[in-house]
């Protein structure tokens, strides 16, 4: 009987649990900082924190399914490895199997969903209140998609109550274990939950609607059925998440093949051994000695595991650099030419990217670092920024391990001083986002004045950086780069002078002149940063003078 099936509910709830699963990840991706990384490399280090780690959550919040969403945002994050993200999995199934217990010695199961909707309030009324750079704002995301992931997930089971309960057990007596365990297999693909599935086979079997061999192997079927919630987040995922859903669905596989073919050895086990004579009691003891036995198998070849699974989903590797470090190194003078090539194109990537913050500095432009490339957030921009960084750190550290003369090491180090200041001078662009927007908004008439001479000045700073590039990509002069270095602290007198102005208007006005003190502080931060840079491109430190050391702040 389908006839009440809300179909509109189910596709609005899977919705809602796609947008969870983003929140969610985006949110882990901006507040990933070092303790928080930290925090998680010590708890799922290692096989059996991981799986400790995955039981105790998932008894907690008697979702293995959340659980395992969970670790799929965080490995999609890079948060965690894969390894962990396996050990993790095998944990909730043990944790999940708390359910049966709870239901049989108390009635009833622990039903998060209040709290869900509860963390969906609290995390979009912060998400609206704070302000964009606010440190707490990216927390209030995650709640946000928590929030978002559990309630979609919750409306997808309600939507398929009503299958649930006419379901009618009795229809499949006399059938084998196989047809049972497909029938717990295929019902709890539907429900999305194999603790539901638990609670109607713990009701059938307390009503004597069918017997223990049957539950137990609905039960077996139930436990693979739940690995359908994991591919669903993973879909348009990363190579990662794949694996991690294909971990999750061959470990249940092997796992309950093995369980359903030696069925008997373990009812016996249950009803002889440990001479269990109340069958929901029987059953749940059951559900959990073949999830405990599974990890028992499974923890001494885990790493060979890992590597079977990480055969899979081979994908090549993208690089937003001309700096590969997979090839192979046969020339280091060539190779730094490389570098050098890169490191200069790099630091024309960075004049687009501080460009562009003034050309609009709204939180919805969009723009591309490469030439007819795709256009990306200020923020995407600044991330692939820095994967170009890595990218060819780790070039240059391959170059070094096979240089063999003082100067190449010398070069190769100069190379990335310079390719370091570029990219910070980008973030201290980044930071001041949010001020450089504001001051744009401001009604007041001096504001505005102010924010278009900023504009203008900067913008000239950088057509002049930008110009002092020959056709061989090399300033001919050192005298350019101290004239440069000169501009720089010209535009900054220039800068506090509005400053003061602003002083002025603050005495009279009451007006909050911070945000802007900050904005020129990060921009002679960040033009100091761009000629060190070009300093360590062009010149020869062990011969140069050094024009830039001290430079300050006026």
């Amino acid at each position: 009987n389908m006839e009440n099936f809300d179909l509109y509910k189910f596709v609005g709830s899977l919705g809602l649990f796609f947008l969870g699963m983003v929140q969610l990840e985006n949110a882990l991706k901006n507040i990933a900082g070092r303790k928080f990384k930290n925090f998680l490399k010590v708890h799922t280090t290692g096989k059996f924190k991981s799986i400790l780690s995955g039981a105790f959550v998932t008894a907690v919040l008697q979702s293995s399914s959340l659980v395992s969403l969970i670790a799929l945002a965080f490995i999609g994050s890079g948060l965690i490895s894969l390894s962990s993200a396996i050990g993790i999995i095998l944990g909730a199934n043990l944790g999940t199997t708390l359910t049966g217990w709870i239901f049989t010695y108390i009635g009833f199961k622990l039903n998060v969903s209040h709290i869900a909707y509860s963390l969906l309030f609290l995390g979009s009324f912060l998400y609206f209140i704070l302000e964009e750079d606010h440190r707490l704002r990216e927390v209030a995301r995650f709640l946000l998609g928590f929030g978002l992931l559990f309630i979609g997930l919750e409306g997808m089971k309600e939507s398929m109550s009503v299958f649930a309960q006419s379901f009618d057990i009795t229809l499949f007596q006399g059938h084998s274990i196989f047809i049972y365990a497909l029938v717990g297999f295929i019902l709890t693909a539907i429900i999305q939950s194999s603790s539901a599935c638990m609670v109607i086979v713990l009701a059938a079997l307390d009503n004597q609607m069918i017997s223990f061999l049957p539950a137990a192997s609905m039960i077996v079927g139930a436990d693979l059925g739940t690995t359908l919630t994991v591919f669903l987040g993973s879909i348009n995922g990363s190579s990662d998440k794949k694996r991690m859903a294909l971990s999750h669905f061959m470990y249940n596989f092997i796992v309950d093949v093995l369980v359903l073919i030696t069925i008997k050895g373990f009812i016996y086990f249950i009803t002889n051994v440990l001479n269990i004579v109340d069958p929901l009691v029987g059953l749940v003891a059951f559900h959990t000695t073949f999830n405990l036995l599974g990890i028992f198998i499974f923890v001494p070849f885990l790493d060979q595991y890992t590597r079977w699974i990480e055969s899979f989903f081979k994908e090549e590797k993208i690089y937003l650099s001309n700096c590969h470090n997979d090839e192979k190194i046969v020339v280091i003078d060539h190779a730094l030419e490389n570098v050098e090539k890169e490191t200069i194109l790099i630091f024309k990537k960075v004049l687009r990217f501080n460009r562009s913050l003034f050309d609009d500095p709204s939180e919805y432009q969009k723009f591309s670092l490469f030439e007819n490339g795709v256009e990306k957030s200020f923020r995407e921009n600044y991330y692939e920024l820095k994967s170009i960084e890595s990218e060819v750190y780790e070039y240059v550290v391959k170059i070094k391990q096979g240089a063999t003369i003082d100067t190449d090491l010398k070069r190769a180090d100069q190379l990335l001083q310079a390719i370091r200041a570029f990219v910070y001078s980008s973030k201290g662009i980044k930071d001041v986002q949010t001020n450089l927007n504001s001051l744009n908004e401001s009604t007041g008439l001096l504001e505005k004045e102010i924010y278009h001479f900023t504009k203008d000045a900067y913008q000239k700073f950088l057509y002049d950086l930008d110009r002092s590039f020959k056709d061989d990509n090399k300033i001919v002069d050192i005298s350019i780069l101290k004239k440069l270095r000169d501009d720089a602290l010209g535009l900054n007198r220039q800068l506090f002078k509005n400053l003061r102005r602003l002083e002025v208007k603050n005495s009279e006005n009451g007006f909050d002149y911070s945000s802007y003190f900050n904005l020129i502080t990060e921009i002679h931060t960040s033009n100091i940063s761009l000629l060190r840079g070009l300093e360590d491109l062009i010149l020869d430190r062990s011969k140069a003078q050094h024009t830039l050391e001290h430079v300050e702040v006026i």
